[in-house]
């Protein structure tokens, strides 16, 4: 509804658009009559159009800037407002005075950005009907400012090389043709600071550790044709060295029950050793990582004028030394999930933790699988956060296991043994030796040969229900996130590697290699996108090669424990957990008066020696909900098959090639990580997807083939419920 053209409001807007054309003639309101503005004008879109080069995103311009559109999902919120919690889209109001300031700090911004001559104006286009206007920037970035030449000067003023310890020559040379590899580049006021940064800290990690830098850009005079390099700069950095100090001592305030020498081992220096930013910051942080500890800061103490040392000054807090805890979760196969332990955070005073705990998914409420888990362990473990040096711990953990799945119904008992060198955040290396043994009480395929599935149950007494587990595993995890429990910008990358062994000793024996990798991308202030890829790989051998006159098929299901899979709410979400890929009816045998019935619910996952899949995730934000809710949308596919003819596996059904979905969710963020729905729909299924396990069943006991069952077009849904980042 438009305003009184009286109003004081709406004439205190006009004069200003009067105001802002009559003093900026060349940066106006392009065909827009001042006379049709008023107090509802809103703006409906900006956007930058470049003329020439595009050296920042539009997303990172928006930032320099007060005004804000209605956005792309407008339309859809004012729709929705009819719904309960959806509330009328927030106005954005046009504001003439906000856009000369806008232009104003874009010039501003370019100009610290290293764009002394940039260009801007505006265009402003008016719907009459809508009561909206387009904002559109044009941007003519000019030639950038460049760096001609960079040199570091000393305390003295002279060269700063000739100032070091003759014993960082080599490094500093290193370090100064990294640098010089920027000559050419633009420079602002950010690259400025960043030369200041870096040689500060390459200073501090070689024993200097108050040096500091400042740095002057000088112009070179124009050149008499006016080309580029009258935006070009000669820099100067001028470094403060102060007097390069060895580690003196290293004070330790704030420890009760732990040891001061517990502490200071976690560092990777000495007294004596030449000071390390680096190495304070690296150690501080392995100090903080203990589980006795709440807080730790670190921070370096000067000695007397005439004194060459430092002193690093730890304050810790510790934290209660035994604690109890307990969760409910809910897990997309193992439903309703229940968990409990007891902690000391300072067994023996040494800083380590012993703990004992049980953790249960109880299989109620798995409504989003058909392969719903019943899983049950009991645990103690001994954790020792130093052996030998720092930042390289040992656990050792004994357990009882229960479980009853799609593999079997069975018992395990044993210990894993694992060392884990953790190099900084979300960087690790662990190498674990597992030795158990697993006593199966039931297999999950049925052993009747009257029953034939796939593959057939001729033969399943051969399987054996005692299996001796002997393992060695090395992974690691290397990456970069912003936020670990809602990541938006990083990446992270899985390598995971197992051998059994010693030959002939456990009862599978096989090379496993598997690797995950997951990027992600900000995409505007609101939205990301997400890309994730798995591959995979066992390689069986010695006891777990089929011989000549043995049956594969046997010993392909001996190797259920590590057969690879796919399907699920972080893998391709159009199909239930594992599910994707080669797959049986789970057979069920009634044995009554009159001889066996025969039945089947759900299917059984089989897996394959060979995965390969692949998930392209975008989030965004859900108009007029809070901006802790977010919807996605996304495409998986992924792939599952036996490259060994040796196990004689037949793709009866074609469930071996590439299988693709698609489908979009919401989620909502918590102090736990993103509480998520996904529905995923499949968009090439198998023969069996798209039919029921018992229908399936019933065909293949008549004989009647099982393409001419009717396909039930529902089941190209699927439904998943995760708690945690989808991948």
């Amino acid at each position: 509804m438009r305003t009184d053209p009286r109003s004081p409001r709406r004439a205190a807007i006009l004069a200003a658009v009067a105001v802002c054309i009559g003093l900026l003639p060349a940066v106006g309101v392009a065909q827009l009559p001042i006379s049709l503005l008023d107090d509802q004008t809103e703006v409906a879109s900006i956007d930058f159009r470049f003329s020439g080069t595009e050296s920042f995103s539009t997303s990172r311009l928006r930032r320099e800037i007060a005004l804000t559109d209605r956005g792309w999902l407008h339309g859809l919120q004012h729709a929705l407002v009819i719904l309960p919690l959806i509330d009328e889209p927030a106005p954005h109001p046009f504001n003439p005075l906000d856009l000369q300031r806008d232009v104003a700090r874009l010039r501003e911004f370019y100009r610290r950005s290293g764009f002394p001559e940039v260009a801007l104006r505006y265009e402003v286009t008016l719907d009459q009907t809508h009561n909206v206007v387009d904002v559109l920037f044009v941007v003519e970035e000019g030639p950038p400012r460049t760096l001609a030449s960079l040199s570091y000067v000393g305390p003295s003023g002279g060269a700063l090389g000739e100032a070091l310890a003759p014993e960082l020559v080599r490094d500093w040379d290193g370090f100064v043709r990294q640098e010089m590899a920027s000559l050419g580049t633009r420079i602002g006021e950010e690259e400025q600071r960043g030369f200041e940064a870096r040689i500060v800290d390459w200073l501090r990690d070689r024993g200097y550790p108050f040096a500091l830098a400042t740095s002057a850009a000088r112009e070179i005079a124009a050149a008499p044709n006016g080309d580029a390099a009258d935006a070009a700069v000669d820099l100067t950095v001028s470094v403060d060295l102060g007097r390069r100090r060895r580690v003196g001592a290293i004070l330790v305030q704030g420890a009760e029950s732990v040891s001061e020498g517990v502490f200071t081992r976690e560092f990777a220096f000495e007294v004596g050793d030449w000071y390390s930013a680096r190495s304070v910051r690296e150690g501080r942080g392995r100090i903080a990582a203990l589980p006795v500890v709440s807080t730790a800061v670190a921070e370096v103490v000067p000695g007397s004028a005439s004194d060459s040392t430092a002193s690093v000054l730890l304050r810790v807090r510790e934290t209660r030394k035994r604690r109890i805890s307990g969760n409910v979760g809910y897990t997309n196969v193992g439903g309703m999930a229940f968990g409990g332990q007891w902690e000391h955070l300072n067994f023996l005073r040494g800083a380590r933790t012993f703990s004992a705990g049980a953790s249960m998914e109880t299989g109620w409420g798995a409504a989003f699988s058909e392969t719903s888990d019943k899983y049950a362990r009991g645990s103690v473990s001994l954790r020792q956060p130093f052996v030998l040096i720092p930042g390289l711990s040992f656990v050792a953990s004994p357990f009882l296991e229960y479980r009853d799945d799609y593999r079997d119904r069975s018992w395990e008992g044993g210990a894993d043994g694992t060392l884990v060198y953790q190099y900084g955040a979300l960087r690790a290396i662990s190498l674990r030796y597992r030795l158990s043994h697993r006593r199966v009480l039931e297999y999950a395929v049925s052993n009747d040969s009257d029953a034939p599935v796939l593959p057939p149950g001729t033969g399943l007494d051969d399987l054996s229900d005692r299996l001796t587990i002997s393992v060695l595993t090395l992974s690691a995890t290397f990456g970069s996130l912003d936020d670990v429990a809602n990541p938006r910008h990083g990446f992270v990358l899985q390598p995971i590697l197992e051998l059994t062994g010693p030959s002939g000793f456990p009862s599978n024996e096989y090379l496993k290699a598997d690797l995950w990798g997951t990027l992600y991308r900000e995409l505007g202030p609101t939205s990301r996108v997400a890309a994730s890829v798995r591959m995979g790989r066992v390689v069986p051998f010695g006891s777990s090669v089929p011989g000549p006159d043995d049956d594969g098929r046997i010993d392909f299901l001996q190797l259920r424990d590590v057969t690879l899979m796919a399907g699920g709410p972080s893998d391709v979400r159009g199909w239930a957990s594992r599910l994707l890929g080669p797959k049986i009816p789970d057979l069920q045998v009634d044995q009554g008066d009159t001889g066996p019935t025969y039945s089947a619910s759900r299917y059984l996952p089989m897996g394959g020696l060979a995965r390969i899949s692949g998930a392209l995730e975008l989030a965004f934000p859900l108009p007029g909900l809070p901006s802790s809710v977010g919807g996605h949308v996304f495409v998986d596919g992924a792939r599952v098959w036996t490259p060994d003819e040796r196990y004689e596996l037949e793709d009866v059904f074609d469930q071996t090639g590439a299988f693709f979905s698609t489908g979009l969710g919401a989620g909502v963020e918590t102090p736990v990580g993103p509480i998520r729905v996904s529905i995923g729909y499949k968009l090439n299924p198998s023969v069996l997807d798209l039919r029921d396990a018992s229908d399936v069943l019933a065909a293949i006991l008549e004989g009647q083939p099982v393409e001419e069952i009717p396909a039930k077009q529902s089941r190209r849904i699927q439904v998943h419920l995760t708690v945690g980042s989808a991948f």
